[in-house]
């Protein structure tokens, strides 16, 4: 199937988007008002988008009235970024409703404030990881009825839990976080499965052996040269030096071996509701 956005309703694509770009991490963000109001909410259109420094980025949805996140940080250059995991899943799906302006969603979900180090808005004491955050750039994305306004946020402050970090490595089964899927469906983070990524070196013309899935599979791409073969005239400058400095060719691999595979289909009516694997279904409360 072919789609052509431009001849395609802005709802439709919409779906499309979230139903393709799944699982979305989840930005819990806490802000406040000029006035002390306290707001929460998430937004599953977020990422890291920098490591040094670290920066993040959400999209909040171009509406009227305008979402409280967005005038909030406007207003005050600051927000709260928490992770969410499964503990407090059903607290922040509360806070999605469209509350007014004037309540404390701290109070409404049930969540606990706490007070930030370097900023105004409060940190969810319940969330595993809080970033403190400084507004560095709004970009009006679109301003159609379902546009956006990417956020983008340098991480001032980290805060995280002792029991889940270990040597600044956080451990995913302790932060259970969860994703958004498209539509009311959720999913957790517990099955996974690692691969190590491929290394290629081009010196001297070697490709270096690499392992990948856990070291199931080990694979190699090897061009050696015999010197005894070669005409030092037809030679290029790479081969030259490799043959003047007599470097030993690489070792010898042992042979691929057949991996089973890496994912299976669970059987049904035992890892979730709707047979799928890991998801669960939300609906917004009102």
């Amino acid at each position: 199937m072919v789609i052509d956005p431009a001849s395609t309703s802005g709802a439709n694509t919409y779906k499309l988007l979230i139903g393709s770009v799944v699982p979305r991490p989840i930005a819990f963000v806490s802000t406040i008002s000029e006035a002390g109001v306290r707001n929460l909410a998430p937004f599953s259109f977020f990422n890291a988008i920098c490591g040094e420094p670290p920066v993040i980025c959400f999209s909040t949805s171009m509406r009227e009235p305008r979402k409280d996140t967005y005038l909030n940080i406007q207003a005050t250059g600051e927000f709260v970024v928490n992770i969410v995991s499964e503990a407090i899943a059903e607290q922040m799906n509360i806070s999605a409703a469209d509350w007014p302006h004037d309540r404390d969603e701290f109070e409404i979900s049930g969540l606990t404030p706490l007070p930030s180090d370097l900023i105004r808005p409060p940190r969810v004491a319940e969330s595993h990881v809080n970033m403190e955050c400084k507004l560095m750039q709004i970009i009006e994305v679109s301003a159609k009825p379902r546009g956006g306004s990417l956020i983008i946020g340098e991480v001032i402050r980290f805060h995280v839990e002792d029991a889940i970090i270990d040597s600044f490595r956080i451990d995913p089964d302790k932060l259970r976080a969860i994703g958004r899927m498209g539509g009311d469906e959720y999913v957790r983070t517990r099955d996974r499965f690692s691969m190590i990524r491929p290394k290629y070196e081009n010196s001297f013309g070697n490709v270096a052996h690499a392992s990948a899935c856990s070291g199931e599979l080990q694979f190699a791409v090897v061009r050696r040269l015999k010197p005894h073969a070669l005409d030092l005239a037809t030679l290029r400058p790479l081969d030259r030096i490799h043959q003047r400095l007599a470097i030993p060719p690489p070792p010898r691999l042992p042979r691929p071996r057949r991996l089973p595979p890496l994912l299976h289909r669970p059987p049904r009516g035992i890892l979730g509701p709707h047979g799928g694997r890991n998801r669960h279904r939300m609906v917004p409360s009102l």
